[in-house]
């Protein structure tokens, strides 16, 4: 199947072998599977059945116009917002690469974030960088970024801060 949606504000792919209206139950299913804790934690329920599927995505957002806010009045405009992912339940596997020029909610901002991850069979690694945080007017961190590995239900983590504003010149933290 193939679904393609071009606008003034966004370009949208979707290419595979899918059933649309079950994409979130394969997706629920797959995290409860291999990732059964965190799925619980966050409201995750497995579905009873699931289709298996897979697919490819492509969303570039140009400009929101101020449409964000319809869905909170503290989210900020996007563009030249770009994801990219694949899915594919028969192999147990998804991956996903999103790159945001800027994010704003209410009184914070973050600057070229790029969120990548991918996953397999209950492992995934999970890369995040924020070159620059603003918070209220005053406040701005330098870059952070988080490289984490998820195994089934333990998640390690290293967090580092660059610049970190002039009283800490480098932080960081491993953690799990």
């Amino acid at each position: 199947a193939f679904l393609s949606i071009y606008s003034d504000l966004l370009h949208f792919d979707l290419k595979g072998d899918y059933e649309i209206g079950s994409i979130p139950k394969a997706i629920s299913q797959m995290l409860s599977t291999d990732y059964p804790t965190f799925s619980r934690k966050l409201g995750i329920q497995a579905p009873e059945t699931a289709d298996s599927m897979q697919f490819s995505l492509l969303l570039e957002v140009y400009d929101t116009k101020g449409l964000m806010t319809i869905l909170d009045p503290n989210l900020g405009n996007l563009h030249e917002t770009k994801l990219e992912a694949e899915f594919d339940s028969f192999r147990d596997s998804v991956a996903f690469d999103l790159s945001l020029p800027e994010f704003t909610y209410g009184s914070i901002g973050l600057e070229d974030v790029v969120l990548i991850g991918e996953g397999a069979n209950g492992v995934a690694d999970i890369d995040i960088g924020v070159y620059q945080t603003r918070i209220g007017e005053n406040t701005e961190l330098a870059p952070i970024n988080l490289l984490g590995l998820i195994n089934r239900d333990t998640f390690d983590f290293r967090m580092t801060g660059y610049d970190f504003t002039n009283f800490l010149n480098k932080l960081e933290v491993d953690g799990q």
